[in-house]
């Protein structure tokens, strides 16, 4: 995994950000996203508790980390960020992928499998046939910046308690940000709300940068190889024969992005497109 995490804009549902997916936009990274086959937790990633979330939130009272996970809540339940008393969750988990090259070779070459396989239908091999080298390809044609998920943070029914400061007596009802995913609400007298998110929701990410380079045509092509199809269907302007595309493994996020260190050791980040629509 990447060591830096970086932040969502606001709380997205677990089920609709995939490990082991190539993204175009960080700031949303559910959209538009290439996902292929499932991965097996132990085999392919590993999840562990972190149990340092709720402290995060409590002894770095006044720092960068406890202020953006108040952003990313204000922005999921449109309240003022300075209104927000506390934020806390039953439990956090951190998701990490294992092996992430080889994943990526899988990712590179699954369709490749699927064509070579005689259990998967005709139809199927002409619609998934090279999809995925295809994608990267006019990702890099349209100079689009190309992100592999290698790891994510989560919280499990993270709750929010902020002050409306323009009611005497109120009760909350949680109303649905997003399709298919439920928020629950509790009753509050006087001016201090709680809101809960329920089930589990990510808002940190870790991805390592897909870069790209033009090798020799050899006899053999590698797994994250493949012939330009650019220059397969002949296009006069074209010069590239073969492209292979790789994950930068050292990749620690880009240089002009606000990075912290938490007193327990972890790295994150926020992206520098979220701090400039914050001033508009």
């Amino acid at each position: 995994m990447s060591p830096t995490s970086i932040f969502t804009r606001t709380l997205q549902a677990k089920q609709f950000v995939k490990l082991a997916t190539l993204i175009p936009d960080r700031q949303s990274p559910h959209q538009n996203a290439l996902w292929r086959f499932d991965v097996t937790e132990g085999t392919d990633f590993s999840k562990t508790t972190d149990t340092g979330f709720n402290g995060r939130m409590s002894t770095e009272s006044n720092s960068f980390f406890r202020t953006t996970i108040k952003k990313i809540f204000s922005v999921f339940w449109s309240i003022e960020t300075e209104n927000i008393l506390e934020v806390s969750s039953d439990v956090a988990y951190t998701y990490e992928l294992l092996h992430p090259n080889d994943l990526f070779e899988r990712l590179c070459s699954f369709d490749d499998n699927v064509e070579n396989d005689d259990k998967v239908k005709n139809d199927d091999k002409v619609k998934n046939d090279d999809k995925v080298k295809k994608w990267l390809e006019e990702g890099f044609i349209d100079e689009q910046e190309t992100y592999f998920i290698t790891g994510y943070r989560t919280l499990v029914n993270a709750k929010v308690v902020w002050q409306d400061r323009h009611s005497q007596q109120v009760t909350v009802k949680g109303e649905i940000p997003e399709a298919g995913v439920g928020v629950g609400g509790k009753g509050a007298t006087g001016n201090k709300m709680e809101y809960v998110a329920e089930g589990e929701r990510v808002y940190a990410i870790c991805y390592n940068k897909v870069d790209f380079r033009f090798p020799q045509k050899g006899p053999v092509l590698g797994p994250c190889q493949w012939l330009s199809f650019a220059k397969t269907r002949g296009s006069a302007e074209s010069k590239v024969e073969v492209m292979e595309a790789y994950v930068q493994e050292d990749y620690n996020g880009d240089s002009n992005i606000q990075k912290i260190v938490t007193k327990d050791g972890e790295t994150f980040a926020v992206l520098p497109e979220w701090e400039d629509s914050d001033e508009d």
